[in-house]
């Protein structure tokens, strides 16, 4: 198994951090909102027009096609440069989660859409609904979703959305458009700024039904997995910009008559986010090697990492903030700005203790199946020898 990027996915990192580069993220609030809820639509933009958006997009859909690793790759340099765009939830975690459709005319269309920009989506995941939503079939087969979606991020920027109705026999994996879904903002109290979130209203809204019954589930819990793997990714990739923040100022910032970095109590605070990102980052390159090989391991893999790199975001966005001091805590530093979006992704996709006792669960499924293959493996063997 390996654990690393090729020189073809550092290329693309490096060509895909240079024009992360000429962005500021700031302009997400500082310049009137474009009409799509973007927050910087100029960038998005240029994604497209670059063909970034359509990294995973099959070329018959006019995208690149690429393995969902790069879309590693892409996420974490997202996350360092703090994109104000919903890169993640939509060119990762959406597009990723459609490719297994990709037969669907409706789909096929959406792709092409995604490609271009002009479509964006999200997953609409267990933590934003206070209510089970419902689902109902009319007389004419179709199906209707009803319920509200609360504090979707990337939401106010959504045209799309997937999610999963009902559970066993009764599941259903639905797409759904959102161009006639009533939105409220969070207006003035926004955690995130860069990337805003808004309430969803569905009102007996029609839904395509992608895949129905236990297949629905088991679809839908990968589709979150990846995901799950894309944030962490971004947020690896914003907890190492905050520790390189944080190391820079430590060099340029004297008190006393020397660097406050040779102080030893900014010693070791850097030392110990330098740890919790290289934690994350192992954790992150084994999901994104179980990611490229598929199977069982990805659930496994996903709430590690995504554990990890929620615990390193926050950490090295605190810990920026304390060694910038007075600076940290104005509008002058973008100390807020990581710790803003290390808050807001802590919750979403799944709550830090969420993704903790999904990895107790399947620890211990593992642990009840070893001693059963342990068993069948010894009842086996005097045959084997004989």
């Amino acid at each position: 198994m390996n654990l690393g990027f090729s020189a073809d996915h550092e290329a693309m990192r490096l060509e895909f951090r240079k024009l992360l580069a000429r962005s500021r993220p700031r302009t997400a609030f500082e310049a009137p909102r474009d009409a799509s809820g973007i927050g910087d639509a100029a960038l998005w933009q240029q994604l497209a027009e670059l063909g970034w958006l359509a990294t995973a997009v099959p070329e018959a859909q006019g995208g690149s096609g690429l393995a969902p690793v790069v879309l590693c790759v892409l996420a974490e340099e997202a996350g360092r440069h703090l994109a104000a765009v919903p890169f993640t939830a939509s060119a990762c975690g959406f597009t990723q989660g459609l490719l297994g459709f990709a037969c669907d005319a409706v789909v096929q269309a959406l792709l092409s859409k995604l490609a271009d920009g002009s479509a964006r989506g999200v997953l609409l995941t267990d933590e934003c609904w206070p209510k089970s939503p419902q689902s109902n079939q009319l007389a004419n087969m179709s199906v209707t979703l009803t319920g509200r979606a609360r504090n979707v991020l990337d939401g106010s920027a959504a045209t799309h959305a997937l999610v999963c109705l009902g559970q066993g026999a009764a599941a259903r994996l639905a797409l759904v458009t959102l161009a006639d879904v009533p939105r409220r903002e969070a207006a003035g109290l926004a955690l995130d700024l860069l990337h805003p979130c808004c309430d969803l209203a569905f009102d007996q809204q029609p839904v395509h039904v992608l895949a129905s019954g236990t297949a629905a589930r088991s679809t839908w819990e990968q589709m979150v997995n990846a995901h799950a793997l894309f944030v962490a990714f971004e947020q690896l990739g914003g907890a190492q910009a905050a520790l390189d923040a944080a190391r820079r100022y430590s060099l340029e910032r004297y008190a006393f008559g020397r660097a406050i970095g040779s102080f030893q109590a900014l010693k070791h605070l850097m030392a110990d986010m330098l740890v919790s990102v290289d934690l994350a980052r192992s954790n992150c390159y084994f999901g994104a090697a179980a990611l490229a090989i598929g199977g069982d391991m990805l659930s496994e893999a996903a709430a590690v990492a995504r554990i990890s790199a929620t615990e390193a975001f926050r950490s090295c966005a605190a810990g920026s903030t304390q060694v910038h001091g007075a600076l940290g805590v104005t509008w002058e530093a973008d100390s807020h700005l990581f710790y803003r979006r290390a808050q807001a992704l802590a919750a979403s996709p799944g709550s830090q203790r969420s993704w903790k006792e999904r990895l107790v669960a399947l620890l211990r499924r593992r642990a009840a199946v070893a001693p059963l293959a342990e068993t069948m493996f010894a009842s086996d063997l005097p045959a084997l020898t004989t």
